[in-house]
């Protein structure tokens, strides 16, 4: 059985490319979060996501199989890509996101046609990679966000503030794109030209 997660985050961030991606996926089950019990998913199910830390917290606790929705994207041989060519937009990975997922995302954008350069800015997360790991997310994976807190290095309000303008103004002038929906939400508040990638690819009115 295929599953869908269509993300709490994401609807409230892109209401309008979340309802064009759920009637893409009518046929799938939809469940509406993440952190709700799973254990009926099975090892030969499979259960799609649009966002990163619905990533995380699957892939602890489910044994199904665990894609992306851009992986599913690219599994489809029928899938019409829109025409990005000749745009050139620089690619800010999630923090949170593994080597397979940001290799993932980057082939989609070839196959659009656009011109991709990757960011030098790594581990960046909008706020999340500077602050403690939230215990609801310790509850929801403690094994993996156990992991990732070893990383985090905890800065004071003033301290993040100042290395997220340091990033907003990176990219001055530039087009951003990102597929994690804090990495998004802090770049655009901050005036940065931000796409996230569900926007290109369903809303016709980004591309």
């Amino acid at each position: 059985m295929n599953f869908y997660f269509p993300s709490c985050h994401f609807k409230i961030l892109f209401p309008k490319e979340s309802n064009i991606i759920q009637k893409k996926f009518s046929h799938f089950v939809q469940l509406e979060c993440c952190r709700e019990r799973l254990h009926h998913l099975k090892r030969d199910d499979l259960a799609v996501f649009i966002c990163t830390n619905c990533n995380l917290i699957l892939k602890e606790n489910v044994c199904a199989r665990v894609i992306s929705i851009f992986e599913w994207i690219l599994n489809d041989n029928e899938y019409v890509y829109p025409n990005l060519s000749g745009r050139t937009l620089i690619i800010q990975h999630c923090g949170k996101a593994d080597e397979y997922h940001r290799r993932t995302v980057e082939k989609i954008l070839i196959k659009m046609g656009a011109i991709i350069k990757i960011s030098s800015i790594d581990d960046y997360c909008g706020y999340q990679l500077m602050q403690p790991i939230s215990e609801k997310n310790l509850k929801a994976a403690p094994e993996v966000f156990s992991k990732l807190n070893e990383r985090i290095e905890v800065l004071d309000m003033k301290l993040q503030e100042e290395r997220i303008q340091s990033i907003v103004e990176a990219y001055s002038g530039k087009t951003v794109v990102t597929y994690c929906n804090s990495c998004y939400q802090v770049l655009n508040q901050h005036g940065v030209n931000v796409y996230h990638l569900a926007q290109l690819l369903f809303n016709d009115n980004y591309v």
